[in-house]
């Protein structure tokens, strides 16, 4: 299998031999989970203290709304994304996080998997702010780009995956359709859902692993490495943040 794709998981396979590849032991997906928790907290301690109505503490805290944005408040497309609506909401996000998210920085590692989950998230709240006027807080959007980065990772490394790989994918397809024409419903940000999943395909276009075999340096046994070397490049992660700040600013200001 040389020069071609491995697979995603514990090893890959060429012909009958399995490869162990490289996996990160997840940590920022747990970051991420807390601080949607602990936010979530904030938000219900703010409510009780300030005897204010729970729209209002959200907006407060940081929600998107455009009338805002347009008034200058740029770090509304981030905040959003720590905010929920209610329990039935962090809970879902976070459990759908805790199950995809070791998966995915086990694969792309601690940095190209922050950067994913922030920038999808950016990108949904960007698509939202540009295609509704309604207000919308929740991680949805950064899920999705953590769904369709993995989606091209597993097209990337297709030659190696094989059967399951394919089914890996079916899955994945059915669950972003399904997820998508929910996204349909009038209460549901469809927007933020879309622009998410496209920020993180995209980014995941340039910065996913290839894995292939080499040669090892010492015993000249052959290893899983990682081929794609712009995902590693130190310009890449900084480039594709400078990219997406400048079109929500660029946007804002459309917007006037």
């Amino acid at each position: 299998m040389s020069g071609e794709p491995a697979a995603s998981g514990a090893a890959a396979q060429s012909g009958t031999r399995q490869y162990a590849i490289p996996g990160a032991a997840p940590y920022w997906c747990y970051v991420f989970l807390s601080a949607n928790i602990a936010v979530f907290a904030l938000q219900q301690a703010l409510g009780w203290w300030l005897d204010a109505r729970w729209p209002l503490v959200i907006q407060a805290l940081g929600a998107k709304v455009n009338a805002a944005i347009i008034a200058g408040q740029y770090w509304r497309f981030v905040t959003p994304l720590f905010l929920h609506g209610n329990l039935v909401h962090v809970a879902v996000n976070c459990y759908t996080l805790y199950i995809i998210g070791p998966e995915v920085e086990k694969a792309f590692g601690h940095v190209r998997f922050a950067a994913l989950y922030m920038l999808a998230g950016v990108c949904s709240i960007l698509a939202s702010f540009l295609f509704t006027d309604a207000n919308s807080v929740g991680a949805s959007g950064a899920l999705f780009g953590l769904i369709g980065a993995l989606a091209v990772y597993l097209l990337r490394n297709r030659a190696a995956f094989g059967a399951l790989g394919k089914r890996r994918l079916q899955n994945i397809g059915s669950t972003l359709l399904l997820n998508l024409g929910l996204g349909l419903l009038p209460f549901i940000d469809g927007w933020a859902h879309a622009g998410g999943l496209a920020g993180g395909a995209a980014l995941a276009a340039v910065i996913a692993p290839r894995w292939v075999l080499q040669p090892g340096a010492d015993s000249g046994q052959p290893q899983v490495v990682d081929g794609n070397r712009a995902g590693t490049a130190w310009w890449v992660l900084p480039a594709a943040s400078a990219v997406v700040a400048l079109a929500a600013v660029l946007a804002a200001r459309l917007a006037r």
